[in-house]
């Protein structure tokens, strides 16, 4: 076994074959396109007081005082990454304010993490490299809230891409790890989690009812992330860990209780006015804004997850539905490309779904699904929902940032907002329409031949 390992190894290091050639040369082409970006990073951007302002008090008030600063909201990972960049800025002699443009390559790091993993799957279900390529690279939409915002949102999405690569690598425990690391990025990614324990259950213990490996698996990365997590809070020595998690989820509630913080959703669609209608307010029914916010979440949310309930229900009850004459797809029914395809859709809905309906979104929080519709469109050639996800998304953040505005100001077009919020509707719809065609057609199409 142990030389079999070593061999494979050998293989792949110094033996590597024409595909491996091929795939190393798209990796370095991503990795010196990122790099070169680095060299052209955007000045501008409105939004660059806070990380200035929490870097200016680590530098006054050491580390380990940071969550003293009223409005830190950020979980440690990405603390650490202005903690080293103050650093570079003081050994270099910089100032923080005018030099914010360097903060971006943070993010961009993950970004170009994240197309190198698009390449892998691409390669894993023999998929277009070339395509990956076409799609993020030159994608303004993609590049936006890293290159030209320097915003953090492609940290937690890289982490939660990374656990679904790694549920279809059978690496339960390292999954589950990386999730913890989305979580350390940006508390958002919690939406997250139920997806990917169903997704973890039905593809590597589903199939062999593996009630202990599951628990094992769970206990195990727990333990090991209570400990990783002590480490992380260690430098903030000032605030008790409970204190540092209650402080980051208390602001990042109370940051915006508006019905909507500048998202293009749901809210803007029906003519709310962003940044002024409480969400505490009564909408229909007598029912507030915010409870309207989780009743239209919950509703999507178990119109996403139906699917997976289905294959649960034909694997644990398979009998009982033969009985009562109700035939649903089995879950060997589903090639791992097609499981690949469903989860991505999954993810997406969850991120969108949570974006659009929920009330204090940003315009920032539809990020992680453009990442999932990239992925569905490598691997299923279909890229309608990829492209309404990246215009809505780009109308979105230009119509509050402004970088183009003397181009052409999208905060002076009345409808762009609603235009915006039409085309995330849509993009809900399609992939809705994809999730139950992959879910019924597919497999409903091979059993029958």
């Amino acid at each position: 076994m142990l030389i079999s390992m070593l061999v494979t190894l050998w293989q792949k290091l110094f033996r590597p074959t024409p595909a491996d050639h091929e795939f190393r040369k798209w990796q370095l082409f991503v990795v010196a396109f990122f790099v070169f970006l680095c060299f052209f990073l955007p000045v501008a951007t409105f939004d660059s007081g806070s990380y200035v302002v929490w870097s200016q008090y680590i530098q006054e008030h050491g580390l380990a005082h940071i969550y003293e600063l009223v409005y830190v909201n950020y979980m440690p990972l990405n603390i650490f990454a202005l903690q080293i960049w103050q650093v570079v800025c003081s050994w270099l002699g910089w100032d923080l304010a005018n030099h914010f443009q360097y903060i971006k390559i943070y993010p961009l790091l993950f970004d170009c993490a994240t197309v190198l993993l698009m390449l892998s799957f691409a390669r894993k279900y023999k998929a277009s490299l070339l395509t990956v390529a076409l799609l993020f690279l030159p994608n303004v939409a993609f590049l936006y809230n890293s290159l030209i915002w320097g915003q953090f949102d492609s940290i937690y999405t890289f982490f939660v891409l990374l656990s679904i690569w790694l549920i279809l690598e059978k690496k339960a425990t390292l999954a589950l790890l990386a999730f913890f690391l989305a979580m350390n990025a940006k508390i958002q990614a919690i939406i997250f989690l139920p997806a990917l324990l169903i997704f973890l259950w039905l593809y590597v213990f589903q199939k062999g009812k593996d009630w202990p490996g599951f628990l094992l698996a769970a206990l195990r990365a727990v333990a090991i992330c209570l400990l990783v997590q002590g480490l992380f809070f260690l430098p903030f020595s000032a605030t008790p860990p409970q204190e540092i998690i209650q402080l980051v989820i208390q602001r990042s509630a109370a940051l915006s209780t508006y019905v909507t913080f500048n998202a293009d959703n749901w809210w803007a669609l029906l003519g709310v006015p962003s940044v002024s209608t409480l969400d505490t307010e009564l909408w229909l029914a007598g029912i507030t804004y915010r409870h309207w916010g989780v009743l239209l979440l919950g509703v999507m949310t178990l119109l996403s997850f139906l699917p997976f309930a289905g294959i649960f229900l034909q694997q644990n009850c398979g009998r009982f539905l033969a009985a009562v004459k109700v035939r649903l797809p089995a879950i060997n029914s589903f090639t791992d490309r097609e499981w690949t395809e469903m989860i991505a859709l999954l993810f997406y809905l969850q991120s969108l779904s949570f974006f659009y309906f929920f009330t204090q979104m940003h315009e920032r929080y539809s990020h992680p699904a453009l990442a999932f519709a990239g992925l569905f469109a490598v691997l299923a050639r279909k890229k309608a929902l990829f492209f309404l996800t990246c215009l809505a998304y780009l109308g979105n953040l230009e119509r509050i940032n402004l970088f183009w505005k003397d181009a052409i100001d999208l905060s002076g077009i009345s409808w762009i907002s609603q235009a915006s919020a039409a085309l995330f509707l849509m993009g809900l719809a399609l992939a809705l329409g994809y999730l139950y065609a992959l879910y019924w057609g597919g497999t409903m199409a091979r059993k029958a031949t």
